[in-house]
């Protein structure tokens, strides 16, 4: 193999495709890139097995051929070289890495050892824009469970119809609930661990170019015009989210999102002693404002609220404040409604007059 390529075109390769390999892998290959140089273009795969990421760039090839090079070494030797034309070859066991005067050679890994990947070749697939599928993540991601005790809670379900895509994550104390309308000719219900998309998200971008997505029975395929991420899918039930969510409310109304998010952030201020209760806030909702307070042994705060369109009568309740900035942030909407039945009953909070996102937020009990 012989290739030569930019300096910061490698650097980003080797950097999207670092986001699928694991240092505590048992595997010493795993912590491999293969490189592959044919037909005039690169290819670069990172996998753990669980997650494949693959991406490809034009390349000047004088030789065809296939290598595994060590990831971290590799690539921490390709970001401190000058921005300049690389040349990449193999010689004999060794890599040899050179940019202008500076000269690496490397020992290879045995490119037999790397395992073959799963590919998936007979699918059900649709076609989504990388902004719509970046904001689906971003609603939800942040509700995925962290602990492995119930594996189907670590990951997002993709409900998919033939004229909406949901994704639903929650962890046991909120959920996250996002609706966006697509094109699809397949029904199905699958689990993606929250690990897939969370290094799927940094790889997509804000603009309206075109992701396929696919499914076979075990696995999922996010294919973009250069980078491919393929990751395994997670068995088990998900929790029936339908079920979950209120459809009536005893107590409704509609606040500024950006004045509660800074009021709740001024609340935290005062609890952060590393007691168990760092994070609480209390709600008091009566007439026409909504009181928020939190306290602590370094002291307390209140502040009140002017609330819109109440309907109900007066409700004393707490919530983690951590949960409800978290949803706070991923909203973009000016107005906000906050929907409530009983003191130790769910939360739901959602956009004024719009059902395509919805959160839902267990209380805190405390006492009368």
């Amino acid at each position: 193999m012989k290739f030569f390529c930019d300096k910061n075109v490698l650097n980003g390769k080797i950097s999207i495709v670092q986001k699928a390999i694991s240092n505590r892998t048992t595997m010493p290959s795993l912590q491999g890139i293969l490189i592959k140089a044919k037909d005039e273009k690169i290819t670069m795969i990172g996998s753990d097995l669980d997650l494949t990421i693959e991406t490809e760039f034009s390349s000047n090839i004088e030789e065809e051929g296939t290598i595994l090079v060590e990831s971290r070494l590799f690539g921490d030797i390709i970001r401190k070289l000058p921005n300049e034309t690389v040349k990449i070859e193999n010689k004999d066991n060794l890599i040899q890495i050179t940019c202008k005067r500076a000269t690496f050679n490397l020992v290879c890994l045995n490119k037999d050892d790397y395992p073959t990947l799963t590919t998936i070749s007979s699918a059900d697939s649709f076609k989504i824009c990388e902004c719509i599928l970046k904001d689906i993540i971003r609603n939800t991601i942040f509700s995925v469970s962290q602990e492995e005790t119930r594996p189907v809670l670590t990951g997002i379900l993709f409900d998919i119809n033939e004229e909406h895509l949901n994704s639903i994550a929650l962890d046991g104390y909120r959920l996250a609930f996002s609706s966006e309308n697509i094109k699809s000719n397949f029904s199905i219900k699958e689990i993606i661990p929250g690990k897939t998309l969370t290094e799927l998200n940094k790889l997509l971008t804000d603009c309206e170019e075109v992701v396929e997505m696919s499914f076979d029975r075990n696995h999922v395929l996010f294919k973009t015009k250069d980078i491919k991420v393929m990751s395994r899918l997670l068995e088990g039930d998900f929790v029936e989210y339908n079920n979950i969510i209120p459809k009536e409310f005893e107590i409704i109304f509609s606040i500024n999102k950006n004045e509660i998010q800074e009021c709740i952030e001024r609340a935290s201020l005062v609890t952060r002693d590393g007691d168990s209760n760092t994070s609480l806030v209390i709600f008091n909702i009566k007439n026409n404002s909504l009181e928020i307070k939190s306290e602590s042994k370094l002291g307390n705060f209140s502040e009140e609220l002017d609330i819109k369109n109440i309907k109900g009568s007066s409700l004393r309740t707490a919530f983690n404040a951590k949960y409800l900035l978290d949803v706070f942030k991923v909203m973009d909407s000016e107005d906000i409604t906050m929907n409530f039945n009983t003191a130790v009953t769910p939360c739901i909070i959602k956009k004024l007059d719009d059902e395509s996102n919805i959160y839902l937020i267990l209380p805190v009990k405390i006492s009368a």
